[in-house]
């Protein structure tokens, strides 16, 4: 009998693994990256990058959506020819959610696009503005810029979402 019980318990393990059962936890489907190959890609891209930087790159961690991030733009500085700040662009899997994330050294944050509003990011001011194209964000924290924009026709680019993507940067 209790070889019986041992059998039928190798069996059972042995199903649940081969049909994927296993004790993984559930994950929130709306939030989760899925980490493509792009994105894989971007995240080597971004480590090469980081070394000739002086400051840390901040990627957020949590966004909606699933955004992953999909590539990396080194911004050069016209003056020096030297890369001053990196470029993270997100895009969701079905391409309709996609996020553009700045950093640059440096403390002059210039001007938006569209009719800006003075805000509160993170403890410092900050601006926000929103034409037909883009729903824009701009603020600086120490020595670095912090430019957030996406398209304001979806759920990604309202003001609310853009600003809860900021508290990530601190």
């Amino acid at each position: 009998m209790r070889i019986g019980k041992y059998v039928f318990t190798i069996f059972l393990s042995t199903s649940l693994l081969l049909t994927g059962c296993g004790n993984e936890p559930v994950k929130n489907e709306n939030t989760t990256p899925v980490n493509s190959d792009a994105s894989i890609s971007a995240k080597k891209q971004l480590d090469t990058l980081q070394t000739e930087l002086s400051f840390k790159v901040v990627v957020p961690t949590t966004l909606p959506y699933k955004l992953e991030l999909t590539s990396i733009v080194p911004q050069l500085n016209p003056n020096t020819g030297k890369n001053n700040g990196v470029g993270l662009v997100f895009q969701s899997p079905d391409q309709k959610h996609s996020l553009n994330i700045r950093q640059i050294e440096g403390s002059e944050t210039g001007s938006l696009g569209g009719a800006e509003k003075e805000i509160e990011i993170n403890g410092t001011q900050g601006k926000i503005a929103t034409n037909g194209k883009l729903t824009e964000l701009l603020w600086s924290n120490g020595s670095i810029v912090f430019y957030i924009y996406a398209d304001p026709n979806t759920e990604i680019g309202s003001e609310k979402s853009l600003l809860e993507i900021a508290k990530q940067f601190q």
